[in-house]
């Protein structure tokens, strides 16, 4: 029988995936041995171990075979054989699906849980001390919190906001993602184009469908999204344009909460009555690490060598004469053109997410001519983020 497997979106930070604290970890055991997994909502699929984890628990796997093709926007699975796993307090029999990612990608844990795994508990998202409970009924104070449908039509987490003028508003919750706000392009243009003066820097994440994607990002006081109301939260450019929530009539994608919006939630999924209640907080909003530089430098496609630009405008990049489509080719001496063998490269994230203040020398290339260009960090997404000296 022919395996056949595709994750509808599964994307994760370059910087290492997300960074240890703050996915939201659950503790497992695979045929009896202890393992990390981390909850993710955005995953279609509903186990996932990452290859190398395949071999760690000595289990035997099928993969792919060359002539199968994913589904658009999917990205093909293996299969192994049958193991335990224990989870929840819940013992399965299952057969974990296999995602390969490349050798640079820094992934931590063992593999992922997916929504459709574990949809049909009652779980609070704990993020302040980056937890995932189980529990057995919705807690009463949380009953009178604004609540939503949970859709049916969809593998991922996906809520239904108010219908207005027929149209049903669509919002993803994607616990995999450390982001913020994430709007599809044409509202993050709108976005942009009513927030001209605030600052904006970059982030690359890997997506086992795309590769390397590259997004803009800002810091938002306030915004809307339906009827809820957060507050100081990062804002980006979705990777999706909605297509893909266009499964049921009459709807509408209108954005995805990443876990930094998240935290600005307090977040109870009744997967068994199909509710998820989420209620705004009004602590005040802590620092969001970002990349200070302003810039990202990531392949162009898949098997492409060069590490290339995207810059933002007003950045330190920019104003240390960087701009789009340079190639990256050394920071402080490090050779970065070697950054698919030399594990000394990536994530270059851990650069550019330093203290304000940092300095460092980048070698580029742009056309024939190679030059220097030395940038200095700063506070770009923050609550502190000042807005760009005169813009309009």
């Amino acid at each position: 029988m022919k395996i056949l497997f595709s994750i509808l979106w599964l994307g994760w930070s370059v910087a290492g995936l997300l960074a240890q604290d703050e996915r939201l970890p659950v503790a497992v055991k695979i045929n009896g041995q202890p393992a990390t997994m981390f909850f993710d909502t955005g995953s279609a699929a509903d186990f996932v171990l990452f290859q190398p984890s395949v071999k760690k628990f000595g289990l035997n796997f099928t993969p792919p075979l060359p002539t199968d093709q994913a589904s658009p926007g999917g990205v093909l699975l293996g299969l192994t054989e049958s193991c335990r796993l224990e989870v929840m307090g819940t013992n399965l029999s299952l057969r974990f699906k296999v995602l390969n990612i490349p050798a640079y990608m820094k992934y931590g844990g063992e593999g992922v849980l997916g929504w459709p795994g574990i949809s049909g508990n009652i779980l609070w998202l704990n993020l302040e001390k980056h937890e995932l409970l189980a529990v057995s009924n919705v807690p009463p104070a949380c009953l009178a919190w604004p609540h939503f449908r949970i859709c049916t039509n969809y593998e991922y987490l996906v809520l239904e906001l108010p219908t207005r003028n027929g149209v049903t508003p669509l919002l993803a919750i994607d616990s995999g993602s450390g982001y913020g706000v994430e709007l599809g392009p044409e509202r993050w243009q709108k976005w942009k184009s009513t927030h001209p003066r605030q600052p904006r820097s970059y982030e690359a994440y890997y997506s086992p469908s795309s590769g390397v994607i590259a997004k803009e990002e800002a810091w938002a006081e306030t915004i809307l999204i339906g009827p809820l109301a957060l507050t100081g939260v990062p804002v980006k450019e979705s990777s999706e344009d909605g297509t893909d929530y266009h499964v049921a009539p009459h709807t509408e994608y209108l954005g995805t909460l990443g876990l930094s919006a998240l935290k600005r939630l307090d977040v109870v999924l009744d997967g068994r009555h199909g509710l998820a209640y989420l209620h705004p907080r009004e602590s005040a909003p802590v620092p969001y690490d970002h990349n200070r530089l302003g810039a990202v430098f990531i392949p162009a496609n898949r098997s492409a060598v060069d590490l290339v630009a995207s810059v933002a405008p007003d950045s330190p990049a920019f104003a240390a004469g960087i701009r789009n489509q340079d190639v990256l080719l050394a920071i402080d001496g490090l050779d970065t053109t070697q950054w698919r063998t030399d594990p000394k490269v990536l994530p270059l994230s851990r650069f550019w997410g330093c203290t304000a203040g940092t300095k460092y020398t980048l070698t580029l290339r742009r056309g024939a001519s190679v030059f220097q260009a030395v940038v200095q960090l700063r506070n770009i997404i923050s609550p502190e983020a000042l807005p760009v000296p005169g813009k309009e």
